[in-house]
């Protein structure tokens, strides 16, 4: 298919209605958009419903130019468009679906990243309630927060490096499936590997 000889109203038709189109076909199509930059608009606009605020997650969370993650677009438009299938949905609504996961993905991945290193042996000292609940049936008040702190604190040895960063990651509020994917484990065992490190501290200390 010459690609190169279409307006750029036919590539964006073809874009924007046409749910048949093979993705062999396809692939040519989203390189010559990307060659006249008919992406640019659609990758602003997915930016902008995968975050709040585009601009300032740009320059102070993914640390990148407009430019920068417009080049990160194109190369994921140009990987996803093998997995379209044809007759569901449109291949700019596809785009636009897989673009706002891969967005939220990159977010993700850059806040772990600064919380990875923040992480260490320190981070026992601010374990909230939470952390204690799981760990100790006995009611939580001042002596026994104290108490129960510096026993996490003489125990915290015998976890491996993984199951400590699994254990503050959900003090940080992230949901399993999220600790799994942070910490490179099958999102299914992301339960399994907490729950064993709740046994050891248990088990370490005689709770």
């Amino acid at each position: 298919m010459k690609w190169h000889l279409a307006t750029n109203g036919q590539l964006m038709s073809i874009a924007n209605h046409d749910k048949d189109c093979s993705p062999s076909l396809l692939r040519g199509l989203a390189v010559e958009m990307i060659k006249r930059k008919l992406w640019d608009g659609i990758i602003m606009y997915a930016g902008k419903q995968a975050y709040r605020n585009l601009n300032y997650t740009l320059e102070y969370g993914l640390k990148m130019t407009h430019e920068e993650f417009i080049h990160i677009a194109h190369i994921e438009i140009v990987r996803v468009i093998e997995k379209f299938q044809t007759g569901m949905r449109t291949l700019k609504t596809y785009v636009i679906m897989c673009l706002i996961s891969k967005f939220k993905k990159m977010k993700r991945d850059a806040e772990a990243e600064i919380r990875k290193a923040n992480i260490g042996t320190k981070d026992v000292d601010r374990m909230d309630e939470k952390m204690q609940t799981k760990l100790f049936q006995s009611p939580v008040n001042v002596e026994r927060t104290v108490i129960n702190k510096i026993m996490i604190e003489g125990s915290w040895h015998v976890l491996r490096d993984i199951e400590k960063r699994a254990i503050l990651l959900e003090q940080q509020g992230y949901e399993q499936y999220e600790i799994a994917e942070m910490i490179g484990v099958h999102k299914r065992h992301g339960n399994t590997l907490l729950n064993r490190a709740y046994a050891k501290l248990r088990k370490q200390m005689g709770a």
